[in-house]
Order: C-alpha cells, then structure tokens, then sequence
C-alpha cells in the first residue's frame, strides 16, 4: 500500500466556516479499515480543537464525490438512517460530480456510496454550481476534471497568501 493522508480543510472567516472535503466519515470504519487501513475518523475531534462542533459549520465545499471526500458529509443515526453531519450547512458540489457519482461506470463502482450524498438532496442542503465560481471573497472554486468528473480545486486567498486546495488531482509529492 501506498500511505496517503485524506485531508480536510477548515476555511474561518468572521462571516463564516467553511469545511472542505468530509473524509470518509464513520458509517463503513470496518470496511475502510479493510480496504484502505483507515484507523478511524478524527474530523470531529479536529473541529473541537479549534472550538467548533458540526452545527458551526457553514458550508461544506465538496471536490469530489468519492467517498474518501464525501463519506463525512452524513452519519448514521439511531434508526440506521443517513443523516446530513453538519445539518446547518450548504453544501457545495459541481453539478457534473453529481451527474458522475449518480451515472458511474464499472471503473468506479466502489467509490460512490449514495447514502453520503443524496441525504443532503433530500434535505434541500446542496447548491450546485457548475465551473468556476467565487464561494465568497478569497474563497472560489475551479472544475478540474481529475481522478473524476466534476473534480474541483479550492482556491483561498487571505492577504498575500494563495493556497490551492487540489485533493486528489496532487495525491502524493510525485505527482
């Protein structure tokens, strides 16, 4: 195996908090742990470290629809029912990831679980765009089709600092 890190990223603002990609979230731990060597989901306990819980969370930007980016998005509730993680926050996806998480072929058969993405549409919780768009200032978005369709890189800008946010088109330095 080769070990990658599945990252996310917190954007604060005074206006907002923005969280970019999800991981995998905790609904398939014994699945992931088998596939990927996944040892569990620490995205909730890096969001208390800065002080936030899932409710803080204003926008979920989401490059991709893999599971290992949107996995996150729902958890599970005491019904067995996939519910949306950040119940307040829109989430942001590229209506082409969509089409390709919901028309996948053979090659990407085990990368789309459905319960992490189609709670948040039945909840009215997705705003689709579609190419470039600015989220808001210092905060936009670009479509570059990579690993898969409607891949997109974050661009966040503060003073004189430009960070691209490329999830899996740059998965390891040697790409």
């Amino acid at each position: 195996r080769v070990r990658l890190g599945i990252n996310c990223v917190l954007i604060t603002t005074p206006e907002k908090n923005i969280l970019v990609d999800t991981g995998p979230g905790s609904k398939r731990t014994a699945e992931l742990k088998e596939q990927l060597g996944l040892n569990g989901n620490k995205l909730m306990r890096g969001l208390r470290a800065f002080g936030l819980t899932a409710r803080d969370i204003d926008l979920v930007i989401l490059t991709q629809l893999h599971s290992t980016h949107s996995g996150g998005c729902t958890k599970l509730d005491r019904t067995g029912d996939a519910v949306p993680t950040f119940p307040k926050a829109k989430y942001i996806i590229q209506r082409e990831a969509w089409e390709g998480a919901n028309n996948y072929n053979e090659r990407f058969q085990d990368a789309f679980y459905e319960d992490d993405y189609l709670p948040l549409a039945d909840r009215d919780l997705i705003s689709f765009i579609d190419g470039e768009e600015e989220i808001m200032p210092g905060v936009s978005v670009k479509d570059f089709d990579g690993p898969a369709r409607g891949n997109q890189v974050v661009l966040i800008e503060r003073g004189s600092e430009r960070i691209a946010y490329a999830g899996d088109l740059i998965p390891t330095s040697f790409h």
